[in-house]
């Protein structure tokens, strides 16, 4: 991991802001909070206020230090957004007793229990749906309440228990009866493929990087050609399938390799652990432990152990990508020239 930093230029910064926050986002932002003044009018004003035109640019330029910050400020103003789009977090303290989904439903006494934890499941989601008010909790317990068998009290707590892994098949058929129209349209605001079509390349040029920060490994040039253009992909760090509002926050964007990308990272959820490139890395740190066999002149290579590293090496499987022959042999080339 190598940490880095954008240097855009005022130029870059201003077309941004003109070409796209006032010309798409603001746009869009008014559309959505025009849709909830009609269908959610209890969440119009926060929704108002978070879209706003000075808060969009705070969120399309936000630092990367203070993008928790930002996932707070969503988290507690439009908790609405959180449910839809981040259910594993947004559950998680939503639990279901392993128990009752385990009897078998073959006697009258795990019938009776099955229907008697239904009263207290009931409960849970009315906790849910006051102090979280959310729309999920709602439709469960609306299915939960008619159930009035074990089998079809036991499919609800199956839902339940799926939550915490995100929406089961059932929800997701059902997002248009549970979320108004606005909250389903919200990433349209944060249009990344916008963003990307219109920047993508300066994004990238103003990184400086020309190796992926996550590994450190593999090449992500920039190619100008006389016909076709590429460049490295823009990963979102903070998932914009978890996060829509951070979809084209600049400071959410990384440079990054294919293999990282595509096989490794995917839509990981960042905030809990994980080393981001744009606040720190192992730039002035050694990251390899070798054990030379002089004997059989052979080098076994591991990625140290470092509290703050562990999660990305994990991620990213770091000693599968470095513990190759070729390294090995860079390692034994080396060592043999400093011993002669």
């Amino acid at each position: 991991m190598i940490k880095f930093a954008y240097k855009q230029n005022s130029s870059q910064i201003l077309e941004v802001r003109n070409d796209f926050i006032k010309t798409h986002m603001c746009t869009k932002a008014k559309e959505i909070i025009d849709l909830c003044e009609v269908e959610s009018p209890e969440w119009h004003y926060a929704l108002n206020k978070i879209l706003s035109y000075t808060n969009l640019i705070k969120i399309v330029f936000a630092k990367a230090e203070h993008l928790a910050l930002i996932k707070n400020e969503f988290t507690r103003e439009l908790p609405l957004i959180s449910e839809r789009y981040n259910p594993q977090v947004f559950f998680m303290d939503l639990k279901v007793d392993n128990f009752y989904l385990s009897l078998k439903l073959n006697s009258k006494k795990n019938k009776a229990a099955v229907m008697s934890y239904k009263s207290h499941m009931l409960v849970e989601l009315k906790r849910f749906e006051i102090t979280k008010k959310s729309r999920c909790a709602n439709y469960i317990a609306t299915n939960l309440l008619a159930a009035n068998t074990p089998s079809l009290v036991r499919k609800c707590l199956v839902t339940v228990q799926a939550l915490s892994k995100g929406f089961p098949k059932e929800i997701k058929d059902n997002f248009n009866v549970i979320f108004p129209s606005w909250v389903n349209k919200f990433p349209e605001i944060f249009n990344y493929a916008l963003l990307s079509s219109k920047f993508g390349y300066d994004i990238v040029g103003s990184s400086g990087l020309k190796v992926c920060p996550f590994c450190n490994e593999e090449k992500i040039n920039t190619v100008i050609g006389d016909n076709k253009n590429s460049r490295p992909a823009l990963d979102h760090f903070y998932a914009k399938s978890k996060y829509p509002y951070l979809a084209v926050t600049l400071s959410n964007l990384i440079p990054i390799g294919g293999r990282c990308n595509t096989a490794f990272k995917s839509d990981e959820d960042m905030f809990d652990g994980y080393m981001n490139p744009l606040i720190s890395g192992m730039n002035d740190k050694q990251v390899f432990d070798f054990t030379y066999n002089a004997l059989e002149n052979t080098v076994s290579l591991e990625i140290k152990e470092s509290d703050e590293f562990i999660l990305n090496k994990i991620l990213f499987e770091l000693n599968g990508v470095y513990n190759t022959d070729e390294y090995k042999g860079k390692y034994l080339d080396f060592n043999y020239l400093y011993d002669y």
